[in-house]
């Protein structure tokens, strides 16, 4: 095994590391728009998972969600009337908590932040399904939006949703569609988790999923030893898609904390965020995209997933949630739920700085952690 001196930095060896476990989420099928575009992208059947993860990216058109079993995609029923998809969202974070939006019978799930796309508008988005046999099933969506507009000046949109599908049966096959034509790079990717995912190879492996973990860390873990202002990772692979998990220790106050990309430190970021349930703050023309804050103790920041766009003309996005408070039992604890851009539309995020901004810095043990996959 290989040592790691302070900061992260691998100790000098000859000695290979031993490979991590894989038995995480693994890529089970994906589907992506060529040239010209795509209305309809369905992935090939897939193998049978307890858990499924779908992200997506689309471009230029009003995504929708069709799943199914037995390779066959449910687009039955009347919309309104029959249809097995039913939701529950929230749009802007707590601009809609009193009045939440609420469609029931339709025959597809709506994974867009906005009603239709202009031809610069995007979407990102994450969809978490338990994948129980014998049960309906049940789906966490988060999607951000750059709110048909390019540029650091625009707040992003953002819609979280509860949703579910009306069908007892294991999903094997999914389908992002739309009325319009999803742009070129386009693209929806189904992972898949045992609850007790293992090692599968020669007779058990399936040609429509690898042995192989989806997210690989970029670079061994950067843990401080001394208190500091920031943190920030070396220079990491390009990678399309980036997982963050942050471990922030409060030494002293703390009015906040923000992401900056590749050094640039100009203001081209966007925001929009709500903290414990409040209405939402929004933001741009920003330094950076903000975190959270907290005073005297931890502040944890999981969650973040980034779409770093590798196609020219696409601004990078990122959704995130993260949770501070002060250390004992009784301590008040604080949550917030985050949206971001970077409106770079030429460069992939190949460099991250996670910067304090206005009180006694971080404390010994804080770490940053980054995985990716293409």
């Amino acid at each position: 095994m290989v040592e790691y001196l302070s900061g992260g930095r691998i100790q000098g060896s000859s000695t290979l590391t031993e490979a991590p476990p894989q038995t995480s989420w693994k890529e089970l099928a994906r589907k992506k728009a060529g040239s010209g575009g795509s209305s309809e992208l369905t992935t090939d059947a897939f193998t049978v998972k307890d858990n499924l993860m779908i992200l997506y990216n689309c471009a230029g058109a009003d995504p929708r969600l069709r799943v199914g079993t037995g390779g066959t995609i449910d687009d039955t029923g009347t919309d309104g009337t029959n249809g097995k998809y039913c939701q529950r969202s929230n749009e802007y974070f707590g601009a809609n908590d009193n009045n939440p939006t609420s469609f029931d019978h339709r025959n597809y799930a709506s994974i867009n932040c906005a009603a239709s796309m202009a031809s610069n508008e995007s979407v990102f988005g994450t969809i978490i399904i338990a994948n129980k046999d014998g049960v309906p099933k049940l789906m966490q969506h988060e999607s951000v939006d750059n709110a048909s507009n390019l540029g650091d000046d625009t707040p992003t949109a953002v819609y979280e949703r509860a949703m579910k599908w009306q069908n007892n049966g294991q999903i094997n096959i999914v389908r992002m569609y739309s009325t319009g034509t999803m742009q070129e790079g386009s693209e929806i990717i189904v992972l898949g988790c045992d609850n007790d995912e293992t090692e599968t190879t020669g007779a058990n492996a399936s040609p429509t999923h690898t042995d192989t973990n989806f997210w690989q860390q970029l670079e061994p873990t950067v843990t401080l030893t001394a208190t500091s202002n920031s943190i920030t990772s070396g220079t990491i692979p390009k990678k399309k898609y980036l997982y963050l998990d942050l471990t922030l220790i409060a030494d002293g106050t703390i009015s906040g904390s923000d992401l900056q990309f590749n050094d640039d430190d100009t203001a081209s970021y966007n925001r929009r965020y709500h903290s414990s349930g409040d209405s939402s703050s929004d933001g741009g023309s920003n330094g950076e995209t903000t975190l959270g804050g907290g005073s005297g103790g931890v502040i944890t920041q999981n969650f973040w997933y980034i779409f770093n766009d590798d196609m020219s003309g696409r601004e990078k996005l990122a959704i995130g949630e993260g949770g501070w408070g002060a250390t004992g039992g009784g301590a008040t604890m604080y949550r917030r739920e985050l949206t971001g851009k970077w409106d770079n539309t030429t460069d992939q995020i190949e460099k991250i700085l996670v910067k304090e901004n206005g009180g006694g810095g971080w404390a010994s043990g804080s770490t940053l952690k980054i995985w990716g996959s293409n």
